[in-house]
């Protein structure tokens, strides 16, 4: 007997509910390792540890993440507002933006999600009436847990994982694969509830990361095949679904274009987008079918024409790919919208618009993936359902067949997931893989210096910049580490050579302002931290920086402005409150100078300066009593500060000659 067209109404949900609990509990256990990976990579400075809003859980920084769409202020990129206030809810969790472990585990909880449903979807969509229009389909509970099952432990799938900027995969698959759920439940039950669920889970994708965009395309091709009502009709239910899509796109290529950078395929010469996609065609199945030698940097290949091996590979792979496709159609539709489903998909990181320095990502696969899994899943239930002699032997077979793919590919996960350990042993494996790729010695030089190994940090960094010369970032960077060093003159010399080739460098800028600032060349400082907040106006520290200089210079309206504007960006700023406080004593305003001193102090209780500045207003005021108490704090501390000794002494003999002076 046929299954009902809607398997939710069938009452026999215990075995989906349980198939789909071991689905979990064997995702989380293969990936298990990833919780102890402690490497930080590319993007997760921008992610996690030196963004503000993310260290700073609550209202004002979730308003922040979602009111900034056109341009975000804390992350070079697309408008992502879910992504990051799922990261800022992972912050309290953590002991402080390198402990990394509360959000490895909450992406690792997505992950097993999104294999759940997954499972899920893949039963919905061969559960109904027939996918090949010639008999009913046959429920697929085991061959849609299988095809589940080698999705989740694939060592394709580890990248979004221990990688905290890519939380956004995880999140934006989580509700696109929601929305495909939705999908299908309206096709068959055509409740608008269920066409409305869709809508929204679409819209919280587009919100957690813009590559799910093509997804209205998506349902069309269900449409196609395997649901197999394609018409008039059905397009129009996607006018909802495209608008919506369309909307995204403006603004994730203005948020893109305002915050980061966007190359436009006129830039490049004529043949480099088919040649870039022939390559990346062939480049994915190869990974999907043998997960070998993953990484997060795959650089292009150079020179990018049919001489290059892995060009002409891509080319002569894709015609042939095209062939068998469009051969295939003569007994099944399944091939060639699974595809079509993955390729769709995969589209918008395809590089026809450049956004990265890398020709493709594991990352990218992880969501068109379904694409392939959709084959899988209708080639696994027409073979699972066949009804003769050798039925039981067959599914043996096919058990024992998948099991043996996923036990090689769990080991290869734990394998890959090893590598993860720390910043620099992954970073090690990628330039195993591509020696030449300079991007890779720059942050493995970054690293060391976090470490406070400067001297390596500055062989690493001189490593990038002989692969790439005319990179001013990377000279910033060794700028960093000289100037660290206490080498300002060759510290100062990189950072002009970095805005020489990069004068949109607001770091390189700023940097230099500290630099010249350091060796009492306090105008031209001050005109280097113009010139970076010109660039990149939200960053606290520079307005920090130039409040101090003002404060030097005494132009302390100037400097009380500059201070109050890094507070308002970052109130946990000590140096910036302290600032303020001092301004605000010098224009006399000692009640609000008081309140700043007090707020440093309560950020970073050893605060000297903020100290001293408490007991300088109570100087001020000629309150003796509680001078002499807020010296003696700093002595505590200190008990050498030779000027809260003085401070302490002043205020002992004051207070004499007051109570001397009454009597």
């Amino acid at each position: 007997m046929s299954p009902p067209a809607n398997p939710g109404k069938t009452g026999h949900w215990l075995p989906v509910l349980a198939m789909g609990a071991a689905l979990a509990c064997t995702v989380f256990l293969v990936h298990f390792p990833a919780l102890n990976a402690k490497a930080l990579l590319f993007d997760d400075e921008q992610y996690l540890t030196k963004n503000i809003l993310v260290q700073q859980p609550g209202w004002a920084s979730a308003r922040r993440f979602l009111a900034e769409i056109f341009k975000p202020s804390t992350v070079g990129g697309y408008y992502q507002p879910l992504t990051m206030i799922s990261l800022m809810l992972d912050y309290p969790l953590a002991s402080g933006p390198t402990d990394v472990r509360p959000f490895h585990r909450t992406s690792l909880i997505f992950h097993a999600l999104n294999t759940v449903l997954l499972f899920l979807l893949l039963r919905w969509l061969f559960s109904g009436p027939a996918q090949d229009g010639r008999r009913p389909g046959p429920a697929i509970l085991w061959p849609a847990a299988f095809v589940a099952l080698l999705f989740g432990i694939h060592p394709l799938t580890v990248e979004p994982i221990p990688w905290v900027g890519e939380r956004k995969t995880l999140l934006a698959t989580l509700f696109a694969l929601i929305s495909l759920i939705w999908y299908v439940r309206w096709v068959r039950s055509t409740r608008w509830t269920a066409m409305a669920g869709s809508l929204v889970a679409f819209v919280l994708a587009l919100l957690s990361k813009p590559t799910v965009t093509p997804l209205p395309l998506l349902l069309v091709l269900l449409d196609i095949w395997p649901l197999r009502r394609f018409s008039r009709r059905s397009l129009f239910e996607k006018i909802p679904f495209l608008v919506i899509a369309a909307l995204s796109a403006v603004i994730t290529f203005v948020s893109q274009a305002r915050s980061a950078a966007v190359h436009l395929p006129q830039d490049y010469g004529p043949g480099r987008i088919p040649l870039v996609l022939a390559h990346n065609i062939v480049f994915y199945l190869y990974k999907i079918v043998w997960p070998h030698d993953l990484s997060t940097h795959y650089p292009y290949p150079d020179p990018l024409t049919l001489s290059h091996p892995m060009i002409l590979a891509g080319a002569i792979g894709t015609v042939l790919l095209m062939v068998i496709l469009a051969v295939s159609l003569r007994w099944t539709r399944a091939a060639a919208i699974s595809w079509l489903f993955f390729f769709i998909a995969i589209l918008p990181t395809m590089q026809i618009v450049g956004f990265s320095n890398v020709i493709a990502s594991d990352k990218y696969a992880y969501f068109p993936s379904l694409g392939i899994c959709l084959f899988v899943a209708w080639l696994l239930s027409r073979m699972w359902s066949i009804s003769d002699r050798s039925t039981r032997l067959r599914r043996i077979a096919i058990t024992l067949v998948v099991l043996l793919i996923a036990a090689a590919e769990a080991r290869a996960t734990r394998g890959y997931l090893e590598k993860w350990r720390t910043t620099e042993s992954f970073y090690r494996h990628m330039i195993s893989l591509a020696p030449q790729a300079a991007p890779l010695y720059n942050d493995l030089a970054a690293d060391a210096a976090r470490r406070g190994l400067h001297d390596t940090a500055a062989l690493r960094f001189r490593q990038a910049i002989h692969l790439d010369p005319e990179n001013g970032w990377f000279r910033s960077n060794y700028g960093a580490v000289l100037f660290e060093q206490g080498k300002l003159n060759e510290a100062a010399a990189e950072y002009r050579e970095a805005l020489r080739l990069n004068p949109e460098l607001a770091d390189a800028a700023n940097n230099l302002g500290l630099v010249l600032a350091r060796q009492g060349n306090l105008d031209e400082a001050e005109t280097f931290f113009r010139q970076s907040l010109s660039k990149k106006n939200e960053v606290p520290d520079t307005h920090n920086n130039l409040a101090a200089l003002l404060l030097l210079k005494g132009k302390n309206e100037e400097a009380a402005a500059s201070a109050a504007e890094a507070v308002r960006l970052n109130p946990h700023h000590a140096e910036a409150q302290f600032n303020l406080g001092l301004a605000r004593a010098r224009q006399g305003q000692l009640d609000e100078a008081l309140s700043r001193f007090d707020e440093a102090v309560r950020l970073r209780p050893d605060y000297i300066d903020a100290l001293i500045g408490r007991a300088d207003v109570f100087t001020m005021r000629q309150d003796w009593d509680r001078a002499e108490e807020a010296y003696r704090a700093v002595l505590r501390l200190r008990p050498d500060h030779e000027s809260a000794r003085r401070g302490r002494d002043r205020a002992l003999a004051r207070r004499a000659a007051t109570t001397q002076s009454s009597q």
